[in-house]
């Protein structure tokens, strides 16, 4: 049973891999037969980034909350009980789109700037990127005991611990 389920397309990542695919290819077309291979495995490592990365799904269950991208090769998943804080973020172009590792953690997004930066029992902290964060907010805050709320040392803003 799922709380929450919510999938979000990846347009501009998707166009930015594809057209740079579509242009390895014409180039492709235009060099050399030397150059002709790098383009194509260029070409071809751009369309397997853009059809990994293509979209981003976001569920909350009873027990867990679970992301994967695409069609679902790179996935990830926390009980929800580990989790004793979560706020709605802004992310910089700097933290940009797709998988790595910021001064707030770890960064899942497909596209926007909006994101949910979420706390551990552990310390820890990852973004998960999403075009309606309010509503994820709001879904994990219901998931976590009052006593585990509102810890004061929690700003988005500084570095992991």
């Amino acid at each position: 049973m799922n709380y929450y389920y919510h999938q979000q397309f990846g347009k501009t990542l998707v166009s930015i891999l594809g057209g740079g695919a579509i242009f390895c290819l014409l180039m492709m077309v235009m060099l050399s037969s030397q150059a002709s291979i790098t383009l194509l495995l260029v070409s071809a490592l751009l369309l397997v980034g853009a059809i990994l990365f293509s979209s981003l799904t976001i569920a909350v269950d009873g027990t867990h909350l679970r992301w994967s991208f695409g069609p679902g090769l790179i996935h990830n998943q926390v009980p929800l009980d580990t989790i004793v804080d979560v706020a709605v973020t802004t992310t910089s172009l700097l933290e940009g789109w797709g998988i790595h590792l910021t001064r707030r953690g770890w960064h899942y997004s497909v596209s926007g700037n909006q994101a949910v930066v979420i706390r551990l029992k552990t310390g820890k902290r990852f973004l998960l990127g999403s075009d309606e964060p309010e509503k994820l907010a709001s879904i994990l805050q219901e998931h976590i005991p009052e006593e585990k709320k509102s810890f004061p040392d929690f700003e988005e803003g500084t570095p992991q611990g």
